[in-house]
Order: C-alpha cells, then sequence, then structure tokens
C-alpha cells in the first residue's frame, strides 16, 4: 500500500511544482507588464539609434547578413550579436520604434522569468527564489535599459546569462543520456550573453561555483576519479575555456579598453565608491525619498500613482500567500543569511570588466545607469536577503508573514514610481525630437551634400531624456530625412567654442571641429532662420547676439546623465 500511495504522490507532486513555477512566472510577468505598459507606447528613438539607423537605411542592404555587415565597425566589433540584435529588429521593424521596445521588454521578461528559474534548479525555498527576481525586476538602478534602444544588448545579454545558468544547473538533474545537450544550450547561451555584451562576464566565473556546490550537494560526485567527477569538472571546465576563448575575442576586437590614468588599485576604488554611491545610497537607503520627490517634484498623474497602488497590492496579496503557505519565515534565516553574504560578491563581479578601462560611469538616472544591470543581481541579493534575515527574528509568526511581504511591496512601488516618473523625460524628450525634425524639414527643403548643419535654440536634454546632444544622433536623424549619408550635424551647447578656423566642441572628450565656409550652416530653430558661418568674425556676431536672448537658456546637463530629474 505504501509503494502504491507513493507511485501516486511523486508524479502528483511534480505536477502541483510545475504549476507553483508557472503561476510565479506569470506573476513576476505581470508585476514586469505593470511597470512598463504605461510608458512604453511613449519611448522613440535616441542618442546612438539615430545613427545605427542611418547606417542601416544608407548601406544596409535587403538581406539581414547585408544588414549585420554594415553595423559590425570598430565601435561594436566586439559585440557582434548587438550588430545581428540592431540589424534583425531594423529589418523587422524598420523606423517605427514600438517594434523595439516591445521586443525589448518580452526580452526583459524573459530574463527575470529565467533568474526564477535558475533559482529555483538550487531548490531555495519558495520566498527566497520568488522575491530576489521581483526585486530586481523592479530596481531603477538599470532603468536606461528599459528605454535605450542602444541598450538593449544589455537585457539581451542577462537574459542568456541566466539562460545559460539555467540550462547547466538542469544538466546536473538529467538522466546520463541527455546533460550534454543542456551543457551545449548552456555554453551557446555563455557564447550569446558575452558577445552581446561585456558586464555579464565576470559573472560567469561565480556560475562555475555555484555549478560546482551544488552539485557537490546533489551528492554527484560521489567518488574521487568518478565517472560523475570527472562529468562535473568537464561541465565547468568547458565554462572556463569558454571565457577564456571570449576574452581573448574581445581583447583583440575592443576599442574601448585601456587609457586608465591612474593606478590599477584606485581604479578599482573609485569604481566602486561611485557605484556605491548610486547604488547603495541614493537608490538603496534613499530609495523611498528619492520616489516621493520623483512624484512630488514632478506631479506623477493619477493614473501613474493607482497602478503604482495596484501594483503594490498585488507584490503584497502574492507574496503574503507564498510566505505562508512555506511555513515559519525561521526556518530560512540561513538560507536569506547566505544570500545576504554573497551579495558583495555579485555586486563585485557585475562591475569587475570596467577595471580594464576608463570608460565607467553610472548614474542613478541617466543613460550611464545602463551598466549597472549585472551589478543590479547583487543589490537584489543585498535588498531581499536583508529584509529576509531581519523578519524572520521578528517575535510573532503574524509579524513575519506580513512585514516581509510589505516591505517588499514597498522597495516594489519605489522602483516602479521612480521607473515611470523617468520615463515621462524620455517620452518628451522622443516627442520634441519629432517636433525639432518636422520643423527643420519645413524651413529646410534641402541641405547640400556633404554640408554641416549646427542646430541652435533647442535644449540637448529633457530631464535624463535625451532630445540631441551630440554630433552623431542629429546627424543620422536628417541622413534619413534628407536621404544623404554625407550629412554632418550638431548641436550648440555650452561646450561650442567660437576658435578662428572653425567651431568646435566635444562628447565623452573626444573633440568635434567643423571649418566655416558656404557648407557650414547653423539653423536658429526658435527664429525659424538659417546662417552661413563663413568666418570667425560673423559667427561671433551671431554668438554675441544670441547670449541676450534668454530664451535660449536650457537646463545644465552631461552627457551620460543628461538634467537630474530627482
Amino acid at each position: 500500500m505504501s509503494h502504491s500511495t507513493d507511485m501516486i504522490t511523486w508524479p502528483n507532486r511534480g505536477l502541483i511544482n510545475a504549476v507553483v513555477a508557472f503561476q510565479d512566472c506569470a506573476f513576476l510577468s505581470l508585476v514586469l507588464l505593470i511597470s512598463l505598459i504605461l510608458y512604453i507606447h511613449g519611448l522613440g528613438f535616441y542618442g546612438d539609434d539615430w545613427a545605427f539607423l542611418s547606417i542601416l537605411s544608407h548601406f544596409g542592404g535587403n538581406s539581414l547578413t547585408e544588414l549585420f555587415r554594415a553595423l559590425y565597425a570598430d565601435n561594436i566589433r566586439q559585440r557582434p550579436l548587438q550588430a545581428l540584435h540592431l540589424a534583425w529588429m531594423y529589418r523587422l521593424f524598420g523606423t517605427d520604434p514600438l517594434g523595439y521596445h516591445l521586443m525589448n521588454s518580452a526580452v526583459f521578461v524573459a530574463a527575470v522569468s529565467l533568474f526564477y528559474l535558475s533559482l529555483r534548479e538550487l531548490r531555495l525555498p519558495r520566498p527566497v527564489l520568488l522575491t530576489m527576481p521581483l526585486v530586481y525586476g523592479m530596481l531603477p538602478h538599470y532603468s536606461t535599459d528599459r528605454f535605450w534602444v542602444a541598450a538593449f544588448q544589455a537585457n539581451l545579454s542577462m537574459a542568456l546569462y541566466f539562460a545559460s545558468l539555467y540550462a547547466d544547473l538542469r544538466a546536473l538533474r538529467t538522466p546520463r543520456a541527455r546533460p550534454w545537450s543542456w551543457k551545449l544550450l548552456s555554453l551557446a547561451c555563455l557564447l550569446g550573453s558575452t558577445l552581446a555584451y561585456e558586464v555579464a562576464l565576470p559573472l560567469f566565473l561565480f556560475n562555475a561555483v555555484v555549478i560546482w556546490f551544488h552539485a557537490r550537494a546533489l551528492h554527484i560526485p560521489a567518488l574521487p576519479g568518478s565517472r560523475e567527477r570527472r562529468s562535473i569538472g568537464a561541465m565547468v571546465g568547458s565554462n572556463l575555456v569558454m571565457l577564456l576563448l571570449v576574452l581573448a575575442y574581445k581583447a583583440a576586437t575592443t576599442v574601448r579598453a585601456g587609457g586608465i590614468e591612474t593606478g590599477y588599485a584606485s581604479h578599482l576604488l573609485g569604481i566602486y565608491e561611485q557605484a556605491a554611491r548610486v547604488d547603495y545610497a541614493s537608490l538603496g537607503i534613499g530609495l523611498p525619498y528619492n520616489a516621493g520627490k520623483a512624484v512630488l517634484r514632478h506631479h506623477a498623474d493619477s493614473v501613474v500613482l493607482v497602478a503604482g497602488a495596484v501594483l503594490g497590492v498585488a507584490v503584497l496579496a502574492y507574496l503574503y500567500r507564498a510566505v505562508a503557505q512555506s511555513g515559519d519565515e525561521r526556518h530560512n534565516a540561513g538560507v536569506w543569511l547566505l544570500v545576504l553574504a554573497l551579495s558583495p560578491v555579485v555586486y563585485f563581479l557585475g562591475y569587475a570588466v570596467f577595471v580594464t578601462t576608463q570608460h565607467f560611469q553610472v548614474h542613478k538616472t541617466g543613460v550611464a545607469n545602463r551598466i549597472s544591470i549585472a551589478a543590479a543581481v547583487g543589490v537584489a541579493m543585498t535588498f531581499a536577503g536583508g529584509a529576509g534575515l531581519a523578519c524572520a527574528f521578528l517575535p510573532s509568526a503574524w509579524l513575519r508573514r506580513s512585514v516581509f511581504p510589505s516591505a517588499i511591496a514597498l522597495l516594489c512601488v519605489c522602483g516602479f514610481l521612480i521607473i515611470n516618473v523617468n520615463a515621462k523625460f524620455w517620452i518628451a524628450a522622443y516627442a520634441e525630437q519629432r517636433r525639432v525634425l518636422a520643423d527643420i524639414h519645413a524651413n529646410i527643403t534641402s541641405l547640400p551634400a556633404g554640408s554641416t548643419l549646427i542646430l541652435d535654440g533647442v535644449c540637448p536634454y529633457i530631464g535624463s531624456g535625451i532630445v540631441f546632444d551630440s554630433s552623431w544622433d542629429l546627424a543620422g536623424a536628417l541622413q534619413i530625412i534628407y536621404h544623404d549619408p554625407t550629412l554632418r550635424a550638431d548641436v550648440v551647447t555650452p561646450k561650442l567654442r567660437v576658435r578662428e578656423g572653425g567651431l568646435t566642441t566635444s562628447m565623452f572628450g573626444t573633440p568635434y571641429h567643423y571649418r566655416y565656409g558656404d557648407d557650414l550652416l547653423l539653423y536658429d530653430l526658435r527664429r525659424k532662420v538659417v546662417h552661413r558661418l563663413v568666418d570667425a568674425e560673423t559667427t561671433r556676431r551671431y554668438f554675441a547676439a544670441r547670449k541676450s536672448d534668454h530664451s535660449a537658456e536650457c537646463p545644465e546637463g552631461t552627457e551620460g546623465e543628461g538634467v537630474t530629474p530627482f
């Protein structure tokens, strides 16, 4: 009778576990959907996006291969999957931004779901494996990766990172005939993740450690020298070999490494000091304060507030039920302690790739925060682990079951508010772009081939959202409008200088020079007038008159940050 009962119980248990996993993934997807549904329709193209679109429209041809070749240039040669991803989206959607953003949202939801499934393979308690992906998905630390097409490869990289971890963990519990099919999938995802973006690359070292210790927990390598132990060693070793091959490729193709002016120790210390001020201070301890300031200063509308309240209630109710079903939270204290203890390791690895380059900038709302997407896994572990461990020691079961879901719901609502208020600036920036481009096209019917248009009268940023701020975004947009890839363009900002030989400006420390002549034009957006900048005297007269026009003033912003909205 007992044997018969077991034959019935175990299949049912497996089915119940599968149903719970499906419900949890559906819940995570629903939360993420609520977080993005209010803004996704208004997003557009920004910054580098216009340069990519211009290249694809003029040099890409008709096939995916031709589009890929057009983009596979020096500045992204180290990221071939980014080039392929952009080429594929362009082939599907052309210059309609909505399709790009819908696809990115699907990739982002997949990344969070794969995070959950990976933790589930580690047999963690349900509150633990549910909370970390939930917090991670709602962090505003890498919000640019939700808005900016040029950063979408970061979400793709993280989705493939979690897919690689999941496939490795599945390989550990698969019958002997099939583990290498999962292993091959894991290696393919590792390769894709690292060839899309670099920030997740050091995290694969952490994966190797996780795989090894999880195999020991499953008692797979029972005997030294056994077939099982050799198999686990080969699985871990193949990851390391693949990482070495990727590193060799990156070293041979990158144009971003080097240029570190200080010693590596001080450079490393500077990286983590700068990052921690944003990740654990402004958007950590100060998360509720900054969320409140974002709402009050920028007048979040009632729809955002209602949606935030709905999201908070949904998170609170679902987590309360999950915690109640899992038993006494005190039993999870050891797991939460382990999560909290490992979070600095993951956080360190999330930024470790920047020890090789001076190109490091992180900000709480600007485009620079795109690089925080890997380190944010460590931040989510800190937040979730700290809340779980603290609540495990509350005196009553009711408090433990109530305070923990409430704390996580508060984190999610604060993240939701910051993300959606920030999105308002990106939506406004794209609307301003369209207004500016329509104005230029209406008042300048044609531009001479090879000419340069300097745009005056537009603010480069609306909050953290980019209108036009560089030599490549406005140029790319104009090249598409006028069907001429030889056009050049730039924007009048405080960095612009009038020299004897021409105008100079800079972006991320790189200087740009525009010589005077009949092909150097300045368009005054406010007065709808085109000026030819033929010499320094004419140019100085224009800018001297401009100084008395207070309407030309813009909020001060910087590349990578825009104008800090809160």
